[in-house]
């Protein structure tokens, strides 16, 4: 009930949609099933119900564009299709990893589905971005490693950069298939 009223309101509230731009980074630190069901809803059931609810709105207000951030976890990752709960054998690794492979699965399908809508579907890797998202506020769990890693992250703003670039570029930089960057 309340996701029905919530796009609703989406749809009266914007006449057009020429971007959506989907992220979720973050480990869940849990070992059960349930919350692993909560945790792939956030990285994945979520972007796509958000893309699929929203579609008509953005085919109609092409050229347009819907950019799904994921991971270079995504390489480790394998979609468990004997086990999708992953009960058998959870680790949050491998659970972040399948939740970015299907979103990356899914951007590959939607950029198909939606050839010659003037619609680019685009996925990306940021980098190891520095901005303590890992660190737990109520813990500091992650807060000296996060720092320790400094030196070898990017700036927010460079994390950005192919996000903005890819927002701003009609087409996704005028290719035919998605980019996967």
């Amino acid at each position: 009930m309340a996701e029905t009223i919530y796009f609703e309101f989406i749809h009266r509230l914007f006449r057009s949609l020429i971007i959506i731009y989907i992220t979720s980074g973050f480990y869940n630190l849990v070992s059960t099933s349930s919350e692993f069901l909560q945790d792939f809803s956030k990285k994945y059931d979520g972007h796509f119900l958000l893309t699929n609810r929203l579609l008509d709105m953005i085919i109609a207000s092409a050229p347009a564009r819907i950019i799904n951030v994921s991971s270079g976890a995504h390489k480790a990752g394998r979609i468990y299709f004997d086990d999708v709960n992953l009960t058998k054998n959870f680790s949050m690794f491998r659970a972040y990893g399948q939740s970015k492979l299907a979103n990356i699965l899914f951007t590959i399908e939607l950029a198909e589905r939606l050839q010659g809508t003037g619609v680019s579907v685009n996925s990306l890797h940021p980098g190891f971005v520095g901005t303590g998202i890992g660190v737990n506020r109520e813990t500091g769990f992650g807060r000296l490693i996060s720092k320790m890693l400094t030196f070898i992250s990017l700036t927010p703003e460079q994390g950005a950069e192919t996000s903005v670039y890819l927002a701003a570029t009609v087409g996704g930089g005028g290719r035919d298939r998605p980019v996967l960057l």
